[in-house]
């Protein structure tokens, strides 16, 4: 049985006008950097529980999202249909999409604990950054947290993920919290 991954649990919003349609829109946009994360992959999502520890985790972040050849896999309609429907094409260009991907997978498998990998695109003006977390063991995994964030016009969204790899390398959304 295929399980869709888990929306991100913890959204912060900035620069946002008041109103409750400011609110789910950033909402919106926190998903979307989720579902970025690995929208280059092309394989099923299990999901996971993250252990728990006694002292708090460091900032959240993501888990890996790319295959030990430094591919990134994910289905984006999975993603998209169990998060923010059809608002990714809307938000962010193919080009944002790119950018964000790469920036990703490079936070994902090679960035520093802690150490934020930027993106940006000239021609949009979109950007963010890609902050990845100490790679965990669970379950006979590799898995890994992290946190994003994305700046459409001038707004600025951030949110938080895991993801593990399994044994093929492909890294799969685990559940939060």
């Amino acid at each position: 049985m295929e399980i869709c991954p888990p929306t991100p649990t913890m959204y912060s919003v900035q620069n946002t006008s008041p109103g409750e349609r400011s609110l789910m829109r950033f909402r919106t946009i926190g998903y979307l950097m989720v579902a970025l994360a690995i929208s280059a992959c092309s394989t099923n999502y299990s999901a996971v529980e993250r252990p728990q520890t006694a002292a708090p985790p460091p900032a959240p972040s993501a888990p890996p999202l790319a295959k030990p050849s430094g591919t990134v896999e994910h289905d984006m309609g999975k993603i998209a249909g169990a998060s923010v429907g059809g608002m990714i094409d809307r938000i962010l260009s193919a080009e944002d999409r790119k950018k964000l991907q790469a920036a990703t997978q490079q936070a994902l498998e090679s960035g520093a604990p802690g150490s934020a990998t930027k993106w940006r695109n000239a021609s949009t003006g979109a950007y963010g950054s890609v902050t990845p977390q100490p790679f965990f063991p669970m379950n006979g995994t590799s898995c890994r947290e992290f946190q994003q964030h994305i700046n459409v016009g001038g707004e600025m969204a951030t949110g938080y993920g895991t993801a593990c790899r399994d044994s093929k390398g492909i890294w799969r959304i685990a559940k939060n919290g």
